[in-house]
């Protein structure tokens, strides 16, 4: 993980009397940028960046803020994403999982015929470049988290059909991963089985 910058802002322009730690993502494709504002560190704004895809060392930046932020002020806080999960920094708020997998084009699209009400695969409105990213990260997350509850629930899913549909799966786990991470940066609940390295 690479240090970028911490650098003062004027008072004037930023609240220090903060109830949570704020944090503003930019994905690319080699690089995730990390901006953060916490409790208890005056008006400084910390950048950090990680490689593109490295959701070991996105996870250990968030458990790191927050026990710099336990260390500064003896509270706990939760980290609140303030930009998407995207290049173009427009502001998106998500009331649950849905709307955050439908934004990614992950979303499953219902089918309904007489009696029967299914799902048919996924709906590809959403945005395609954090798709393709999520896709990706799927896979990264199976290699480097084996022993998660997501890794065991693709593994097993893929067991039951007999290796085939491997695609379609890493799909549905992206969607799962997605709202998993969701949910961990927005209500600061820890993915069942990740490893976290402790930070520096």
């Amino acid at each position: 993980m690479q240090l970028i910058a911490n650098r003062p802002e004027a008072p004037s322009a930023i609240r220090s009397d903060l109830g949570a730690i704020f944090v503003s993502m930019e994905l690319s494709r080699s690089s995730w940028l990390i901006t953060s504002l916490s409790p208890g560190g005056g008006e400084k704004i910390s950048k950090h960046s990680v490689r593109a895809g490295d959701i070991c060392a996105l996870l250990t930046r968030f458990s790191a803020l927050k026990q710099k932020a336990l260390a500064r002020t003896g509270k706990l806080f939760p980290i609140v994403v303030i930009q998407e999960a995207g290049l173009d920094g427009f502001f998106r708020h998500f009331d649950n999982r849905r709307q955050v997998a439908s934004y990614a084009g992950l979303a499953p699209t219902p089918w309904q015929s007489g009696s029967i009400d299914r799902e048919q695969g996924v709906s590809k409105s959403g945005n395609p470049r954090l798709r393709a990213t999520l896709i990706e990260l799927a896979w990264l997350w199976v290699r480097h988290q084996p022993k998660s509850a997501l890794t065991l629930w693709f593994e097993g899913r893929v067991k039951r059909n007999d290796g085939r549909h491997k695609k379609s799966t890493i799909v549905a786990l992206a969607r799962k991963l997605l709202v998993a991470l969701w949910k961990y940066v927005t209500a600061g609940v820890v993915i069942e089985g990740a490893v976290m390295k402790t930070p520096r």
